[in-house]
């Protein structure tokens, strides 16, 4: 019981730090592994923080259950630097925009055999480093990691 309380209290802090003010802030890091973490509250979080122009942006999150990433977190005119680490299978948008995006750091992630990881580095036009760990595409009940 004692894991859920503190799963809980962390909540709702995050919920008052993120929500108690207006201004904008540089970076957020999320790294979550907790399996009853509800997972649209990441999702709630990581909106405030494009709403508050975030420009870093680490999301390590290892859920039971979790959400999509959502499509936005490609469309960002703020972002300088995306890390995410989701053991999820990434769908991207039609068209990715990151103009201002510097560093991509992927890890944990499946793309789907389409052109996906095209148009992702199509739509970095400034991108300057990128690192990819443990990806893979998945083709036809197989993956092949890349």
């Amino acid at each position: 019981m004692e894991g859920n309380e503190n799963v809980s209290n962390f909540m709702v802090l995050m919920d008052r730090l993120l929500f108690s003010s207006t201004h904008p802030f540089e970076d957020l890091h999320i790294s979550c592994y907790y399996h009853g973490f509800e997972s649209y509250r990441i999702d709630v979080w990581v909106r405030v923080a494009f709403w508050r122009k975030v420009q870093e942006l680490y999301l390590r999150v290892y859920l039971q259950h979790p959400a999509m990433p959502p499509s936005y977190l490609f469309t960002s005119n703020t972002l300088v630097g995306l890390k995410l680490d989701l053991l999820f299978e990434l769908n991207l948008p039609a068209r990715v925009c990151l103009p201002r995006l510097k560093v991509l750091d992927l890890r944990q992630l499946m793309y789907a055999p389409d052109d996906s990881l095209e148009r992702l580095i199509a739509g970095c036009p400034v991108l300057e480093d990128f690192f990819r760990e443990h990806c893979w595409l998945s083709n036809i009940g197989r993956m092949q990691e890349f």
